[in-house]
């Protein structure tokens, strides 16, 4: 993590625990949800869920100023284990891109170029969170296509996405996106059988279903 991310990171923190020392309940609910997309997208705040968990030590007054589904807990201590759970705002996280490849191109099929446009044209799009953005290889190095008699290859690839964008969006981005896979293996097929599938996989919106833990940074 480099220094400009750090020193973001730790405003982000300080702001939403100066927010409940200095009694201002109102705008720490009103920051929590910004705060919470922040967290999964690039923050270190190990202790969101902790804010945004049951009441504790808030007395009647400061109760009636809360909406009732958003007490929070005493803001907590900054000293850390070496890593936490995190709360998952689905509708805003990911996205993770992944690519399912033969290893009969390994040499040609130039994964981390692919995966350095990818990850810039999601960034580029406004609707992903940069800090959320994974791509990553799986080379298969047992496959049968077909008949298998003929030196074929595939890459398969996959986008998968938090879910609450709207279908418009997640065509756009599909279209997109597939549109510079078809540029970068275009080289590629005029020279060899290769074939090239995408799809986009919305995950289920329940955070029930999701679980993360990540180290935090030192």
């Amino acid at each position: 993590m480099n220094s400009y991310t750090r020193e973001f990171d730790h405003q982000m923190d300080e702001r939403v625990v100066k927010l409940w020392r200095e009694g201002k309940f109102k705008e720490f609910c009103t920051m929590l949800p910004e705060y919470a997309d922040y967290c999964y997208g690039e923050g270190n705040m190990h202790d969101t869920v902790m804010l945004l968990g049951c009441s504790a030590g808030i007395n009647t007054t400061a109760r009636s100023s809360l909406s009732p589904t958003c007490s929070p807990a005493p803001a907590p201590a900054r000293s850390t284990p070496s890593s936490r759970c995190r709360l998952r705002r689905k509708e805003s996280a990911m996205p993770h891109f992944i690519a399912e490849c033969t290893s009969n191109i390994r040499e040609q099929a130039d994964l981390p170029g692919l995966f350095a446009e990818v990850n810039q044209a999601l960034a580029a799009t406004g609707i992903f969170p940069i800090g959320g953005i994974r791509s990553r290889a799986i080379w298969l190095d047992t496959w049968q296509m077909a008949d298998g008699r003929h030196d074929y290859a595939f890459v398969h690839m996959t986008l998968k996405i938090g879910s609450g964008r709207s279908l418009e969006s997640r065509q756009q981005t599909g279209e997109m996106l597939f549109a510079l896979i078809q540029a970068h293996f275009a080289a590629l097929m005029e020279s060899r059988y290769l074939a090239l599938s995408f799809e986009i996989e919305e995950l289920h919106p329940d955070p029930e279903l999701q679980a993360e833990q990540r180290p935090r940074a030192v």
